[in-house]
Parts: structure tokens; C-alpha cells; sequence
């Protein structure tokens, strides 16, 4: 990485296909183009140089959403990562807790909030989250803060929805494989030769559920770095 070269060996090349998935896939088709941040501008700086993102043969560039894709990076390796501890035993999945759930979504809020401010400003930011329309002036003033309160309370909800939604997809699964189990468990210690019936299908039922986990494990990892690029 720090010297440019191409990745060799097994894991090196693993590695980097995640890393240009996010990249490529994620980050920079949610986030946009650098010629995307521009629209409405002159195609000149101040020095009347031209810009690099507003020439049309030029190749599109993703300066400003590949500054913010190490993020997303970290985010998507830590949340599978904390999701495939789930699948070992005794271990458990840190993402079970809404404690790390509502931190990550922190991190997503905070880092749309300090990108934001830094593009436009700290007051700039909140005025933006009101969408622009052509209304008269007096019906302005009754409805563009009414519009901003909900737009402003939607940033919030978004960013909460975002962690619980990854905390339920978690549980979700540990509670199926649980009551899987549970069953083949509650007639072991009742007895009878129902339990030879049932067992087989409750692991059998369970390893299915598991190879379930295994994917969501992925998916949802994918799902939260998506709605944190967007």
C-alpha cells in the first residue's frame, strides 16, 4: 500500500479484493464523483486554471469519496470481524450489543458531520439539510422550519435506525439457533424416544441456520457500510 505495488500472496490478494470492493462497489458509486461536489460552478479555480473534474474527456475523479473510504474500510472489516466471533463457540458477537452498534453509528454520524462542516461549514450543514424549493415568502416561513425540523430529526432517526437494524439481524439469528437447539435440549433432558426424531433435525436444522449466519454475517456487514456511504 505504501509504496504502490501490486498485492502478492494468497491473503495480500484476499485482502486488497475487499478493499477495491468497497472502494469501487460502495464508496465511490454512494458518494459520487469529484465533478458530482461541482454542479452549478464555473469549470475555473480562481487562478483560471482548469479543473481536472470538470474537463469531459477527462476520466472521472474520486478524491472526496476516497478520502472518506478508509472509514468505510474500517467499518466493514471490524463489523465482519465482529460478526464471524459469533459463529464460535463461547465467543459471542460483539455486534449482539447495542452498545457497539450505536458506536459505529456514531462514528458514521460523526464523520458525515465533520465532512459536512468542513465542505460547508458547520452552519452550512445544518442549513443544507433543508432541500431547496421555490416557495413564496410567506409560505416559507411556515414551511421551510417545519420542513428543516423533520429533516433534521430524520439525520437523527436514520443514524439510530442504522445501529438497530444491524443489532437485530444479529440477535435474530442467535435466537433461531438457539430455539433450533433448544429443542433436541428440552426433550434430551425429558426423555422418551421422541428425542431421537427430533434431534437429527434440530442440528441438522441448526448447521443450516449456521451457513445463514455465515452470510448474514457478510451481508450486514455490507448493508451498514452501504447506508454509511450513502
Amino acid at each position: 500500500i505504501a509504496n504502490g505495488k501490486p498485492a502478492k500472496g494468497k491473503l495480500a490478494n484476499l485482502l486488497e479484493s475487499f478493499l477495491l470492493f468497497v472502494r469501487d462497489e460502495i464508496a465511490r458509486p454512494s458518494i459520487g464523483s469529484d465533478a458530482d461536489f461541482h454542479h452549478g460552478h464555473d469549470d475555473h479555480d480562481e487562478d483560471g486554471h482548469h479543473e481536472h473534474g470538470h474537463d469531459k474527456d477527462a476520466p472521472e475523479t474520486f478524491h472526496l469519496a476516497d478520502k472518506v473510504t478508509p472509514v468505510l474500510w474500517s467499518l466493514f472489516f471490524f463489523i465482519v470481524t465482529c460478526n464471524l466471533f459469533g459463529l464460535i463457540p463461547f465467543v459471542g458477537s460483539p455486534t449482539g450489543v447495542f452498545a457497539v452498534t450505536i458506536g459505529l453509528a456514531l462514528i458514521t454520524f460523526l464523520t458525515s458531520l465533520i465532512s459536512g462542516s468542513f465542505m460547508h461549514g458547520v452552519f452550512g450543514f445544518w442549513l443544507a439539510q433543508l432541500p431547496s424549493m421555490e416557495l413564496s415568502f410567506a409560505i416559507s416561513i411556515v414551511i421551510k422550519p417545519m420542513l428543516w425540523v423533520i429533516e433534521v430529526m430524520g439525520l437523527f432517526i436514520k443514524h439510530g435506525v442504522l445501529a438497530i437494524r444491524l443489532l437485530a439481524n444479529m440477535v435474530a439469528g442467535h435466537l433461531v439457533l438457539l430455539s433450533v437447539m433448544g429443542m433436541a435440549i428440552g426433550l434430551a433432558e425429558a426423555g422418551g424416544a421422541l428425542f431421537w426424531g427430533v434431534a437429527p433435525v434440530a442440528v441438522l436444522g441448526a448447521t443450516c441456520i449456521g451457513m445463514l449466519e455465515l452470510f448474514v454475517a457478510f451481508l450486514q456487514a455490507y448493508v451498514f457500510t452501504l447506508l454509511s456511504a450513502l
